[in-house]
């Protein structure tokens, strides 16, 4: 069990409450999404913090922590504002986008400047984590800030994009060409932005910072720091430093995160010590019209320019629950159905490697509005009172989507549902689709799950059908011919795997002659399955070509999905040379595809 895996305590319901505004910034030349934490029974401090989030996967990573620092930080009385920056996250954009280093820093000053009117401090403290605090080291050389937080930092521009390239070939990227972009972890660096960060270095440039420093190090690994503190010491900036653990915990994969207390604890209490309570009663947090939406072009895979409006929604039934739809500009709700994503394990809801907030995008300029919400527990929908975060199969998922889809028909009068999702949020989206009787849902669009039926305690194991499928895909290349020719192949794993999976097919088939004869008696999810598609409610299956998607609904329910996929009601999709989360461009590029051309023959082109 991981140490921040349990239940929250009941002290933790007697904490400050603190009050998140989601706002579109910037208004519409150049919206950017962030959150404005306060905690409004707090005595408040003379101070906003701007929180400048990493890049890529520690972005995506980092998320849950960040989300708890801006937290702690509103509780001590010192207001938060955390955002995205353009082509990251919820804001508008691509990572591909042209001149990204000199867009992040203008997104800074633009978030400063909304801190500010939102907060009605003056003074700023900058907190950035990686190259977020690489950004929020180069602001503060164009403008003077209060304080300076730098979590991490990456100093040496030039050392950083080298850790990005080999990332990228650890994940079998290989030698690209100078201009060629990068993919390390899923997120995409341009030739562009590489040139313009290897350019950085933090030790060349005049900072100032009116108040002090703190440099905050992982105490697993060396730094950067102590260059950059002698540099910021020359400046006559009064600098502090501190080690603390977990930044590697941090930073792991969502699902096995833990919040580094440590570090928080320390930053909040650096910060708290730099600033004084503020004599005048702070305003109320400001409501500037258009927060609650962005519009903006936005570049399909095809070509083509399609004006979108994305819209901020607290839905459930007390509006616990944090969405975002698009739709295209004029487009009307229930002219076609609304598509819902559901949380890919414990990834907020922009989803593994961004494909959520691409898919959306997407399926919106195809005239489908879409919705990406968080489950309670996850992302932006924070746990309430006592209760477990962070858990990819919570109990409350299902009912948590009901009230997502209640609310969608309440707010805006949809009609007709599509429920989708990627790993767990295929289950959520399946176990919906068989106990919501209110909504209309057409189709489930289901991305790799890996299990069809949850049961607390126990693991989700796919390690035979994995093995299963990495075997089938490898059969079909040469070299792996000529690995087991030279005796490079575990024999008796392998071996294992046979027998194994010989076992499986003929308890399959015993399961699948109980589909045929005894329908009722058969299994579960093959019950599952005609109770589906009794209820007019159509299923599509999309499958990385190395996952066990398909061969576990076989397992299950045999002779039920292939009578299914003749008649029409199951349809099977494989991704080629793609991974569970689709960290390819490419691969991401056709699971997009696949999934809108389906949207438009069951409904229409």
């Amino acid at each position: 069990m991981r140490t921040d895996d349990i239940p929250l305590p009941p002290e933790a319901a007697r904490r400050p409450e603190v009050r998140r505004e989601p706002l579109m910034l910037g208004g519409d030349a150049q919206p950017l999404f962030g959150w404005y934490h306060v905690a409004d029974a707090v005595p408040r401090r003379d101070a906003v913090v701007v929180i400048c989030n990493p890049m890529g996967y520690e972005y995506a990573h980092g998320h849950r922590s960040l989300r708890h620092l801006a937290d702690d930080l509103a509780r001590s009385g010192v207001p938060v504002l955390r955002f995205d920056y353009h082509g990251s996250g919820d804001s508008p954009g691509l990572e591909t986008d042209a001149g990204r280093l000199r867009r992040w820093q203008d997104d800074i000053h633009a978030a400063i400047a909304a801190a500010q009117a939102l907060s009605g401090s003056a003074r700023v403290g900058l907190l950035g984590v990686r190259l977020g605090a690489t950004l929020a080291a180069l602001v503060a050389a164009q403008r003077e800030v209060d304080w300076l937080v730098l979590w991490n930092v990456c100093a040496s521009g030039r050392r950083h994009v080298r850790e990005l390239q080999a990332l990228d070939m650890a994940a079998g990227g290989g030698q690209r060409p100078v201009s060629a972009p990068l993919e390390p972890a899923g997120f995409l660096v341009s030739g562009e932005t590489q040139e313009a960060v290897k350019a950085v270095q933090l030790t060349r440039e005049s900072l100032r910072v009116s108040g002090r420093a703190l440099l905050v190090a992982r105490d697993d690994l060396i730094g950067e720091e102590d260059a950059l503190r002698e540099h910021l010491l020359t400046l006559g900036i009064a600098t502090d430093a501190i080690a603390c653990a977990g930044y590697a915990d941090m930073m792991a994969e969502p699902v096995h995160t833990v919040v580094p207390r440590q570090a928080l604890d320390g930053i909040v209490q650096w910060m708290v010590a730099q600033t004084v309570l503020r004599g005048a009663a702070p305003p109320l947090l400001a409501s500037p019209a258009g927060a609650a939406q962005a519009r903006f072009t936005h570049a399909t895979a095809d070509g083509r320019k399609v004006a979108l409006t994305e819209t901020l929604c607290a839905l459930g039934n007390e509006g616990q629950l944090f969405g975002l739809l698009a739709q295209a500009d004029g487009a009307e709700v229930g002219v076609r159905p609304m598509v819902v994503l559901f949380n890919a394990g414990t990834v907020h809801h922009v989803g593994p490697n961004r494909l959520y907030v691409t898919l959306a995008r997407e399926f919106a300029a195809l005239g489908f509005p879409t919705v990406r919400c968080d489950l309670e527990g996850l992302g932006d929908s924070v746990q309430r009172g006592t209760g477990r975060e962070n858990h990819p199969y919570p109990d409350s998922a299902v009912p948590d989507a009901q009230q997502v889809l209640h609310s969608l028909r309440e707010r805006f009068g949809v009609r007709e549902f599509v429920l989708m999702g990627l790993c767990s949020g295929a289950y959520t989206a399946f176990q919906t689709g068989l106990v919501e009787q209110a909504a209309q849902i057409s189709e489930l669009v289901l991305i790799n799950p890996l299990t069809w039926r949850w049961v607390e305690g126990d693991a989700v194991d796919t390690k035979h059908f994995s093995a299963v499928a990495h075997y089938k895909g490898t059969m079909r290349r040469l070299d792996s011919w000529k690995k087991l020719l030279r005796g490079q192949v575990n024999l008796v794993y392998l071996g294992g795997v046979v027998l194994s999976h010989l076992r499986k097919q003929v308890a399959s088939r015993v399961s699948a002659l109980n589909e045929i004869f005894f329908p009722s008696r058969g299994p579960l999810l093959s019950r599952q399955l005609r109770q589906l598609f009794a209820a007019k409610r159509h299923v599509t299956l999309i499958v990385s070509s190395g996952d066990p998607g398909w061969d576990m609904l076989q397992d299950g329910a045999r002779q039920t999905a292939r009578r299914a996929i003749k008649s029409g009601d199951l349809a099977l999709e494989f991704i080629d040379d793609a991974d569970h989360t689709f960290s390819r461009e490419a691969a991401r590029q056709r699971v997009v595809a696949a999934i809108g051309q389906r949207l438009l023959q069951r409904f229409g082109g």
